[in-house]
């Protein structure tokens, strides 16, 4: 399969470099190409070469920074002939995403043209979606090159394409799949015993939970197929509120008691987009929001991507972080799981802590009272001895002065008296 990556662009930087290497990686991964990006600066060589491209090669990419690629996506649809339209799946995200930019703002319509008959190729947000093009066995990706928004339109958008587009490749893909699994248990995207253990507690409890309508349904519908029947306890309500100014908690926990709302169901799920947010450093930062809600209460967990981890990979921890929840809610009927409990192991050792800090306590008393009553008995030796030791002095003084008296008194002589 010949490939060939192309950019135009006005300037390549660290961020640019970037991208084309996220681009490169993925199409090295499931085409086994090692295809590197040509940069191109003049708009007429760019279409010369893209036009001996469409001749000979099997699958064309072409990119260029955010900024230009308003204009860009315009360039290729006149390069091929083609008409743009609205696209209902990039309008859907871009109202949910960005309520401040208005649809009849040529920002809004910049964002949602793709050109007529291409299937889009969503970012998270809506925001610099690409769109692919096939005619006959060729293919042509238009992609951003926005580190921001890139993991999600390729691990999403392109893959999930070529492998519906080349059959040939699912081989490829099955191989990848398996050395995964056989390389760790922690890639396995979701937990199959936790979803099938809830599924049949709720069953058993005869319960069942709304769920809102959000971008990242179609990964629990596809669990449904894969796993078990999840339509039995899930009622996919399709509740859908625009984003606002609200935060992303706020909006999560708003979707899940309108979807409570909106159903017979006691209690309402929802399952966020994923958010990205820049950090100091530049680096990006993922996060979902998963919550249920009743009309009281709501428990909502912010889940971040662990490094390295893919924005399919964060949506399917969520995914299991949610069937916990609902699974704790089940068994207790409360929203908000117990505080855990400790084994018996961890119960002996508290107890055994607790014995010791007892037997030191007593040591500590028993060795105080002793110290104490030295400390009286020698007060007390002191005490009496001082007492006998001013007695016998007295004593002895008194003894004394009544020995000079008798000793100095005239006694008279009784011959006198005669």
């Amino acid at each position: 399969m010949v490939v060939n990556l192309m950019s135009l662009g006005l300037e390549t930087t660290p961020k640019i470099v970037k991208a084309q290497e996220m681009i490169e990686a993925t199409l090295e991964k499931y085409l086994d190409c090692n295809e590197k990006f040509t940069q191109y600066n003049n708009e007429k060589l760019f279409l010369t070469e893209l036009s001996n491209s469409v001749k000979q090669d099997d699958v064309i990419v072409l990119a260029t920074e955010p900024e230009l690629f308003a204009p860009f996506k315009s360039f290729v649809a006149k390069a091929f002939q083609l008409r743009k339209k609205p696209n209902r799946q990039i309008i859907k995200l871009m109202r949910a995403s960005f309520p401040e930019i208005k649809p009849d703002t040529t920002e809004f319509k910049n964002q949602i043209l793709i050109p007529s008959g291409s299937t889009p190729l969503l970012s998270n947000d809506g925001l610099y979606s690409g769109f692919a093009i096939k005619s006959n066995n060729q293919i042509v990706l238009v992609l951003p090159l926005d580190i921001e928004r890139l993991g999600t339109i390729l691990d999403i958008g392109v893959v999930q394409y070529l492998l519906k587009t080349l059959p040939e490749i699912e081989e490829k893909n099955q191989e990848l799949e398996q050395q995964e699994l056989e390389q760790s248990k922690d890639k396995q995207p979701y937990d199959e015993n936790l979803i099938k253990s809830t599924v049949q507690n709720l069953i058993d409890e005869q319960l069942s939970f709304a769920i809102a309508q959000t971008t990242t349904l179609d990964f629990i519908y596809a669990l449904s197929n894969d796993i078990v029947d999840l339509s039995k306890v899930i009622d996919f309500s399709g509740y859908y509120v625009e984003k606002g100014q609200m935060p992303p908690r706020e909006y999560a926990v708003n979707l899940a008691r309108g979807a409570k709302q909106s159903s017979d169901s006691p209690i309402g799920a929802c399952l966020s987009q994923v958010f990205t947010t820049s950090k100091q450093d530049g680096e990006t930062e993922m996060f979902v929001y998963v919550c249920i809600a009743n009309e009281q209460q709501a428990n909502a967990v912010k889940m971040f991507a662990k490094a390295g981890e893919t924005p399919p990979q964060l949506v399917f921890s969520a995914i299991n972080e949610l069937f916990k929840m609902v699974q704790s809610w089940a068994k207790t009927g409360e929203l908000f799981p117990p505080p855990p409990t400790k084994s018996a192991e961890e119960i002996k050792e508290v107890q055994k802590v607790e014995k010791d800090k007892e037997k030191k306590k007593t040591k500590i008393i028993i060795a105080t009272i002793l110290l104490m009553s030295v400390i009286i008995s020698i007060i007390i030796a002191v005490f009496f001895s001082d007492i006998f030791n001013i007695h016998g002095s007295l004593a002895q003084k008194e003894q004394t002065q009544i020995g000079m008296i008798i000793n100095n008194q005239n006694f008279f002589d009784i011959n006198d008296l005669l």
